[in-house]
């Protein structure tokens, strides 16, 4: 059913247009503490879920748990294992040394 809309506040996608970059500079915030960016936040939360589920999860599965190209994947996973954060191969990988990212 169509509902009349008042004005622009009214609606959810108007809504979530103006509260989107707001939320995305307090996600930014929030990594920069840690030196990470939305990008390796999203692969090792992606490897750490993974690893969880199965025993070796690779950078193909990381790409399609992420819904990140392949090689963006492996760009982003080859950042953070200059860090200790990620080990592994091109092929296979693990999350870093203390068994998750």
């Amino acid at each position: 059913m169509w509902l009349p809309r008042k004005g622009p506040a009214d609606s959810p996608g108007y809504l979530r247009w103006r509260a989107t970059p707001a939320w995305q500079r307090k996600i930014t915030a929030a990594l920069r503490e840690h030196a990470l960016t939305r990008a390796q936040f999203v692969e090792l939360a992606s490897a750490w879920w993974l690893a969880n589920q199965e025993e070796r999860p690779t950078e193909r599965r990381v790409a399609d748990h992420s819904g990140t190209d392949p090689m963006t994947t492996s760009q982003v996973l080859r950042a953070v294992e200059r860090r200790a954060w990620w080990s592994g191969s091109r092929t296979r990988a693990t999350p870093g040394r203390s068994g998750s990212p």
